[in-house]
């Protein structure tokens, strides 16, 4: 029961990671491109 519930816990940290990563990868793009449009203005 107990190892059951570790490997749902498990798979749900990675997608959660994984998520948060291509956040944070979407939100960088968005900042170079203020970054960028600001620097080229």
């Amino acid at each position: 029961m107990l190892n059951k519930f570790r490997k749902i816990n498990l798979a749900s940290l990675k997608t959660l990671k994984l998520a948060i990563c291509k956040q944070n990868h979407e939100f960088q793009k968005t900042i170079f491109a203020a970054y960028f449009a600001d620097n080229s203005a």
